[in-house]
């Protein structure tokens, strides 16, 4: 895509400050602005529900809370993309453009488009979960073992709990999305293809959306995931 269908006259343009270089201090802020928004609200819901902090140190401790307040752990999580990836991605982006729907392709697409979008992504999953299972089955050190069994261990906590469908879809596919395509195909894509390229932009928005997830035994499948819907964005035009 041209650059000219944007404008830069953001105060990064004019700072002169590489693309590249944006794109890196916008995932760096996101990185710290989400970790930290979300531990902030998670601990003063915590406080609020009249649960001790000293009683989630212990594995006993932190299960139980999980199972009676899981609610509590996606609304800190959901505040946390909010204003951790969502408004630094659309933030750092007008910093660089007064046109930010462009900066970021926000447009419709045709219908056949999406159809054939969505037929891409169901013929990609096969692969990933191949990739999963291989990268799955190394030799990783226990000590990415032990983390990574704890992620898991929450998100099933999480997701065991009766929820309505509707604060379901909300909270755990629609916000996340949204927050993250704004972030990686919105912003980071765009700049990382200023400065390397098409194939280059969808590479790296690609790789570093895998790795992003902190999940190290996945990273590889994820960045299939990023780099297929990274091709999309580029090729529709539309995020």
């Amino acid at each position: 895509m041209s650059e000219a269908t944007f404008l830069k006259d953001g105060r990064l343009e004019r700072a002169g400050l590489s693309p590249l270089l944006s794109a890196v201090l916008g995932l760096m802020a996101a990185f710290l602005l989400f970790q930290g928004i979300s531990a902030v609200v998670l601990v003063g819901f915590t406080i609020m529900s009249g649960v001790a902090l000293a009683d989630l140190m212990t594995q006993t401790g932190l299960s139980d809370f999980l199972t009676e307040h899981a609610d509590i752990v996606i609304w800190s999580n959901t505040i946390g993309q909010i204003f951790g990836l969502l408004l630094p991605g659309l933030w750092f982006a007008r910093l660089h453009s007064s046109t930010v729907r462009s900066f970021l392709r926000l447009r419709r697409v045709p219908v056949g488009m999406v159809v054939l979008a969505v037929i891409g992504l169901l013929a990609l999953i096969p692969l990933v979960q191949w990739t999963a299972t291989l990268f799955d089955g190394l030799p990783w050190p226990q000590w990415i073992r032990d983390m990574e069994e704890g992620q898991m261990v929450l998100i099933e906590q999480v997701l065991m709990q009766d929820f309505s469908l509707l604060f379901t879809i909300s909270m755990l596919a629609l916000t996340p999305a949204i927050c993250e395509e704004i972030l990686f195909r919105g912003f980071v894509q765009r700049q990382a293809e200023r400065r390397l390229g098409a194939w280059g932009g969808i590479l790296f928005s690609g790789i570093i959306f895998g790795f992003y997830h902190l999940r190290l035994t996945q990273a590889i499948p994820l960045s299939l995931l990023g780099i297929f819907m990274a091709w999309l964005t580029w090729r529709t035009r539309s995020l």
